[in-house]
């Protein structure tokens, strides 16, 4: 009842300014009815506005760029171990160099959006870097046999390129049920003496999903 009362006074309300608008033209008339249409103005401002708002506080964009420099580990440098049952061992390298980067990521960001029921957060970014003197480690040589076993070794790759995308979105429903997917696509590319070749320690994808 007090919803119908409520509605009922907006109505009557609409049809005096109505009857003004009809019969009116004097100056009395003409000021009540900027003064009708400003009010009008700003709450279509101020919606305009909350919605904005909302939207920003929901919505965001990021970027990051950096530069790196990563030093070979000392046990990299020093240190080496045989296995005698698998047939390989791993020597040190005292002439490993240091790593240097230039990274750059861009994305979107995303949280307390509803919708299904549930309440969602997440992000999607692109990334993509450029490396040099890239510490990896590689087998130099053997054939894993008990006369050639295989030699592992960590080595300065020229230049290195790795590019991709991930994405990760997380739902919550009040019944406290919870959905998590995480997903990447990376392609890593390397070139050591003018040769080129994929980086075999990238993962090419990843896919992850829970619940909880």
């Amino acid at each position: 009842e007090n919803r119908g009362g409520g509605f009922r006074r907006d109505h009557a309300v609409d049809r005096v300014l109505e009857h003004q608008h009809a019969v009116g033209g004097g100056d009395g008339d003409g000021a009540a009815g900027a003064a009708f249409a400003d009010n009008h103005r700003h709450h279509r401002h101020a919606e305009r506005e909350a919605a904005f708002r909302a939207a920003r506080d929901r919505f965001g964009l990021f970027a990051n760029a950096a530069r790196g420099f990563k030093a070979p580990s000392p046990s990299q440098v020093n240190n080496g171990f045989t296995n005698v049952i698998f047939n390989y061992l791993a020597i040190p390298n005292p002439d490993l160099q240091p790593e240097t980067s230039e990274t750059i990521e861009a994305g979107l960001r995303m949280r307390d959006t509803a919708a299904l029921g549930a309440a969602w957060s997440g992000q999607f970014a692109a990334f993509a870097g450029r490396y040099d003197d890239f510490i990896e480690q590689v087998q130099v040589s053997g054939s894993f046999t008990p006369m050639d076993p295989g030699v592992f070794q960590f080595v300065n790759l020229s230049e290195v390129t790795i590019k991709g995308v991930e994405g990760r979105l997380e739902g919550a429903w009040d019944n406290g049920v919870g959905l998590l997917v995480a997903a990447s696509a990376t392609r890593g590319d390397q070139e050591t003496d003018g040769v080129e070749a994929p980086l075999n320690s990238i993962e090419p994808w990843k896919l992850v999903a829970g619940l909880s």
